[in-house]
């Protein structure tokens, strides 16, 4: 059998950065088998994936969808981590893996990252590539992902939720609250988040089921907390370590909250701040994917987030000339 052909889109930020790690240092055979292509948009983290095995194709942006089509069409599989809400992107990958099928006969597959922030965009993204992926006989997955924490095993990329609440704690000396912070929120780690697309990719390459189209809709999650605790947990490892100099909150309006938190966005902020979400991953456990963090380990991860912002932080300082 050939082996098969995976695609990674966003394979340098926070989530696919953490997926390729995982792929890359799987036990599982058909996973091991597999070849690895990563769509870049600049040379500068070429080599370095290039060295680790990867091929590498080069784009402008996710508005290059030929570009996008082309490099879907030489693989079976792609994993599109990129955006969860850029609908051309998602729909130029899957007619890409069409034409593969229809010039190979080999079976597809396209698995696609839901995101929270923009939730109109998020789910116009969502039906076309479910209704797109139907239509041309390619087999769609969504993944459902809630607040995601945690430093990766090769912590090359930066966490955005938790790492933009440091961020706005460090300018304004307290840890901003927006409203009461009595929404609710699942959570799960970055690595096991990975595994949620290891486990699919294994049953795919191995011929196993795997719901798909509008059956394939999976929630990723492993517990959840309020936003007032993760909001505490913050201040008390940032007075910990000497950043902060109070455990109180700084109360923000929602236009406030924005320019700190959501690059000025209200309806991002509302979303990521102050509302609820909560889901069951039932179907996901089903399938085999169980995750390893514990609720301690989403407890003690703000202390660990806190030394990564502030070595950055560091780092930046020291590069820059006196």
């Amino acid at each position: 059998m050939a082996k098969a052909k995976i695609l990674l889109t966003g394979a340098t930020g926070y989530i696919g950065g953490c997926v390729l790690n995982t792929l890359l240092n799987s036990k599982l055979t058909a996973v091991q088998a597999s070849a690895i292509t990563c769509i870049l948009r600049s040379e500068e983290k070429a080599s370095e994936l290039e060295k680790r095995g990867v091929n590498v194709f080069f784009f402008k942006d996710l508005d290059e969808t030929d570009i996008l089509a082309e490099a879907a069409g030489e693989n079976d599989v792609v994993i599109h981590t990129a955006s969860g809400f850029h609908t051309l992107s998602a729909r130029a990958l899957i007619l890409g893996l069409a034409q593969r099928k229809q010039r190979t006969g080999r079976k597809v597959y396209y698995i696609h990252k839901r995101d929270h922030a923009v939730p109109y965009a998020q789910r116009s993204s969502d039906i076309v590539a479910t209704e797109v992926g139907l239509e041309v006989g390619v087999n769609t997955y969504i993944l459902m992902m809630p607040t995601i924490y945690g430093i990766d095993t090769n912590p090359s990329f930066e966490s955005g939720h938790t790492r933009s609440l440091i961020r706005a704690a460090l300018k304004l000396g307290k840890v901003p609250v927006v409203g009461e912070g009595t929404g609710v929120w699942n959570h799960v780690h970055i690595q096991d988040a990975s595994r949620c697309y290891e486990m699919l990719l294994n049953r795919i390459l191995l011929g196993q089921w795997v719901p798909s189209g509008k059956e394939g809709i999976f929630f990723v999650e492993a517990g959840e907390h309020t936003l007032r605790e993760l909001f505490q947990r913050i201040a008390d490892a940032g007075v910990k370590l000497g950043a902060l100099q109070t455990r109180d909150f700084e109360s923000l309006s929602l236009s406030e909250a924005a320019r700190h938190l959501g690059n000025g966005w209200n309806l991002v902020t509302e979303i990521a701040w102050a509302s609820n979400s909560r889901v069951t991953g039932e179907k996901l456990r089903e399938l085999g994917w169980k995750p390893s963090k514990t609720r301690a380990d989403f407890e003690d991860h703000a202390a660990a987030d806190w030394e990564a912002m502030l070595l950055s932080e560091k780092k930046l300082m020291d590069s820059c000339p006196v």
